[in-house]
């Protein structure tokens, strides 16, 4: 299951990435 693995890691990496430009907007917009 090495796809898995990649997928997972692929997938936190873009929730964090989203969750870095969300903080950035509301930090933004304030």
């Amino acid at each position: 299951m090495e796809n898995y693995r990649v997928f997972y890691r692929f997938l936190i990496g873009w929730l964090i990435f989203l969750i870095l430009i969300f903080y950035a907007f509301t930090k933004y917009f304030q």
